[in-house]
């Protein structure tokens, strides 16, 4: 707060020091008064500065839990996701490998029906005269 308040009246001292240099006369009270309204004006603006500051603090304070938060739930949203692509794959490549068995126990029946039409036909000719 010192260093502000220094600031504020070097600030005020160079707004004065011209108006001091251009007549040989002391400073007025006038100019006095006036550097001193500069100060408090300059005061005034950094308390309206530093609780803009803090409104701000407090403001990115509130983005980052929220982004946190957001951040937590797309990951585990993510892992959830992973997970069911596991099962997906996993499953697909059961789904796979049972289609594939039945396909080949569907070829054996049809090798085994084609056999078993071909020994019916030779029964029909051979011992009913036809087929």
């Amino acid at each position: 707060m010192r260093r502000m308040a220094r600031a504020a009246l070097f600030i005020a001292f160079l707004l004065v020091a011209p108006a001091c240099a251009s007549s040989d006369a002391p400073p007025s009270d006038d100019a006095s008064e006036e550097a001193l309204a500069a100060v408090g004006d300059l005061e005034d603006d950094v308390t309206e500065l530093r609780a803009d500051l803090s409104d701000l603090l407090d403001q990115r304070g509130d983005l980052e839990s929220r982004l946190d938060r957001l951040a937590k739930r797309l990951s585990g949203a993510l892992k959830d996701l992973r997970g069911s692509l596991g099962e997906v794959r996993s499953s697909t490549g059961a789904a796979s490998d049972k289609a594939a068995s039945a396909l080949a126990r569907a070829e054996a029946v049809a090798d085994q029906l084609d056999v078993l039409e071909e020994r019916y036909e030779f029964h029909l000719r051979r011992y009913h005269g036809g087929g």
